[in-house]
C-alpha cells in the first residue's frame, strides 16, 4: 500500500514506504479511521506539521481517503518511526456543531447548502428524497447528525462516504458483491445476537392526545420485551407519531446481531459492500450488508476484518 498526505494547498507528499497499517470503514453509524506507520527521517517534519488530508492506494485502487488528525514520531530498539492517525470526511462534519432551528418545508439542496458543502465536503453523489414540512436541528447536534437525521425522516437512507471520499447520501448504494463460500479462507469466525438494548414496541404519545402502539413484530416471536414510551409534540401528525415509532425501534436492532469474519487477505470488501454467504463454518448463508470493514498489515500479518449486519433479515 502507498499512502499520500496533502497540505491545505492540496500539495501531495509520498510518504515512505509504510510498515504497518490499520483502515477502518463503516457505513455512517461511526467514523472510519486509519493508521499508518513508516520509518521517519528530519525532512519529513515540516511536510507532516502542514499534512491535514490523507489518501491510500492499494495496487493503484484508492482503499481510503481522510482528515489527518494527529502524528507520532518514535525513537526506540526498531530506529525512528512516525505513524499518522486520522478518520473519514466524516469528521469534518462530526467536528462542527449546526446552529439550532426550525425549519419548514426544508429539502435536501438546502442543507446541502447549509450544512454540509460550507465544511468542505463537495463531493456528493445525490439522492432522491422528498422535503420535509417540519424539521428541527437541536442545540448541540454536529452537522454530521444534521444530515443523517434529515436523510432518515426523508427518504429512510443513512449517508456514507466511500474510498474514494465521495459522499453517498444513500449509502445502501453502490457496494460490490463478494462471495463467501466453504472454499474461501477464512482466520476466524464470529456470530453475535444480542437482545439486549433492543426495543420491542413502543407507546408513542402525543403530551395530550391520541397514542399509538408501533411494534417490532420479529422481536415479539422471539419473547422479546422491552417496551419504550415516547412523547411528542401535540403538532405532530398521526404517520408522523408511527414513523418516529418505527425510527426508534430500527435504530435499536442496529448492530444487535453480527457476524465477524476475519480472511487471510487485504481489503477483501469495504463497508457498504454485499456478502454473500454459502456453506461456511458457522451454518449461516445469505446475502449481508458489511457494516464495517478492517484492513490491517504488521510485519507478516495482514487480513481483512468483515463485520456483517444480519439482523435485517435474521
Amino acid at each position: 500500500m502507498t499512502a499520500y498526505v496533502f497540505d491545505q494547498q492540496h500539495r501531495a507528499h509520498l510518504l515512505p514506504e509504510l510498515t504497518g497499517w490499520d483502515i477502518v470503514h463503516t457505513t455512517g453509524g461511526a467514523c472510519g479511521a486509519f493508521s499508518v506507520t513508516c520509518l521517519y527521517e528530519e525532512a519529513m517534519l515540516p511536510v507532516l506539521k502542514q499534512a491535514s488530508r490523507f489518501r491510500a492506494y492499494h495496487k493503484g485502487m484508492p482503499v481510503f481517503t481522510g482528515v489527518v488528525d494527529r502524528y507520532d514520531i518514535t525513537w526506540d530498539a526498531r530506529g525512528k518511526t512516525v505513524t499518522l492517525r486520522g478518520r473519514s470526511p466524516a469528521a469534518l462534519l462530526m467536528d462542527n456543531e449546526s446552529r439550532r432551528g426550525d425549519y419548514v418545508n426544508v429539502d435536501l439542496e438546502y442543507m446541502l447548502q447549509h450544512h454540509v458543502r460550507p465544511w468542505g465536503v463537495t463531493d456528493i453523489v445525490p439522492a432522491a428524497v422528498k422535503p420535509l414540512a417540519r424539521f428541527t436541528v437541536r442545540s448541540g447536534q454536529s452537522e454530521w447528525n444534521v444530515l443523517r437525521e434529515f436523510l432518515e425522516f426523508s427518504g429512510g437512507l443513512c449517508p456514507r462516504f466511500t474510498a474514494d471520499g465521495k459522499l453517498l447520501l444513500d449509502g445502501t448504494s453502490g457496494g460490490a458483491l463478494r462471495v463467501v463460500g466453504g472454499s474461501t479462507p477464512i482466520l476466524s469466525a464470529e456470530f453475535t445476537d444480542d437482545r439486549c438494548g433492543v426495543i420491542s414496541e413502543i407507546l408513542v404519545q402525543k403530551t395530550r392526545g391520541a397514542a399509538d402502539t408501533v411494534k417490532n413484530e420479529a422481536f415479539l416471536a422471539r419473547g422479546g420485551s422491552a417496551r419504550r414510551v415516547l412523547n411528542v409534540p401535540r403538532a405532530l401528525s398521526y404517520d408522523a407519531m408511527r414513523y418516529t415509532g418505527e425510527y426508534q425501534i430500527r435504530r435499536s436492532k442496529e448492530n444487535s446481531v453480527t457476524c465477524t469474519l476475519t480472511l487471510p487477505a487485504l481489503f477483501e470488501a469495504f463497508a457498504g459492500d454485499t456478502v454473500r454467504l454459502d456453506a461456511n463454518v458457522l451454518g449461516l448463508t445469505g446475502s449481508f450488508r458489511v457494516n464495517q470493514s478492517r484492513c490491517w498489515a504488521r510485519g507478516s500479518q495482514y487480513g481483512t476484518e468483515l463485520t456483517l449486519a444480519v439482523w435485517e433479515v435474521w
